[in-house]
């Protein structure tokens, strides 16, 4: 038959939250995964995870399991922190919590009726969008922040998971100060990943970047440039490495005092061919050589 058919209906605790909410729920062997937050009345977020199986020869979906739970009673996120980004991938879920640093736990759920937190990692910083590459790394995308968690630039990342109970950062690079932004922070059409071979994947993003000055004791958010940066992650079945290879500035700060804000920033891969649409044009390039 055609079109979509009603089976079953669930319910779970809080919210699914307003930013990018399909990525907080997952079917996997016809079992429904769910990242929710529910919030106090002094709105103070507690983080759950449901796990929901369809009742046999019933419309409805049980919630068989969830985290926290009185076995596994580790809260997802420190007090007050809220999500930032969710991510499955199979047996394993990850999650991001931020409010001075940025927690990345890696949730085991190989065991339906026992999921629970298998490690976490706690770097300055968060990320809003992770992605697998394959099943040992994560690519992720966020800002960086300083001690205060005030967010400064623009941050690239990539966490070694190998070891589910001890993740691990392989490397990170930031552009930009206060002020920088990408596109694909919120929107992850904005990223262009296009895997090469079974070891290397390549990666873009746009990114428009500020350098801040302290003029007479007052911060001046000076805009420097617009463009696509070119990453490349080789080794992906080993030791894998994250690196950035160059990038396509179609604004600066010679030309322009101010960055132009009209349309989405886009870009295709294809072969060595790099294709940038910004501000109605497109412009193209050569994937460069990755530095070493």
């Amino acid at each position: 038959s055609s079109g979509v058919d009603y089976d079953a209906t669930g319910s779970v605790e809080g919210i699914l939250g307003w930013d990018q909410p399909s990525y907080r729920m997952d079917e996997y062997n016809n079992v429904l995964r769910v990242v929710t937050t529910r919030y106090t009345e002094k709105g103070e977020p507690t983080h759950y995870l449901s796990v929901l199986q369809k009742t046999p020869g019933r419309s409805e979906l049980e919630v068989v399991a969830q985290l926290p739970n009185k076995i596994n009673s580790e809260a997802i996120g420190k007090p007050k922190e809220e999500i930032y980004a969710v991510r499955f991938n199979g047996e394993r879920a990850f999650v991001v919590t931020f409010e001075r640093k940025d927690p990345l736990y890696v949730l085991d759920l190989a065991d339906v009726q026992n999921p629970k937190i298998a490690g976490q990692l706690e770097i300055p910083g968060y990320s809003t969008y992770l992605r697998p590459m394959g099943n040992n790394y994560i690519f992720s995308l966020g800002n960086d922040t300083d001690s205060e968690g005030r967010q400064t630039g623009v941050k690239v990342s990539l966490f070694d998971i190998r070891d589910i109970t001890k993740p691990a950062l392989v490397s990170n690079h930031i552009f930009g100060d206060a002020g920088s932004w990408s596109e694909a922070l919120y929107d992850p059409h904005a990223l262009t990943f296009l895997q090469t071979s079974q070891d290397q994947f390549r990666v873009t993003v746009p990114m428009i970047l500020y350098k801040n000055e302290v003029v007479k004791d007052v911060t001046e958010y000076r805009w420097l440039n617009s463009g696509l940066h070119l990453f490349e992650i080789n080794d992906a079945t080993k030791k894998a490495s994250l690196n950035y290879v160059g990038n396509m500035i179609t604004e600066s700060r010679d030309q322009s005092e101010f960055p132009t804000w009209s349309g989405y920033d886009r870009s295709v891969l294809h072969d060595n061919a790099v294709y940038y649409l910004h501000n109605s044009k497109v412009h193209s390039s050569f994937w460069p050589t990755a530095k070493q």
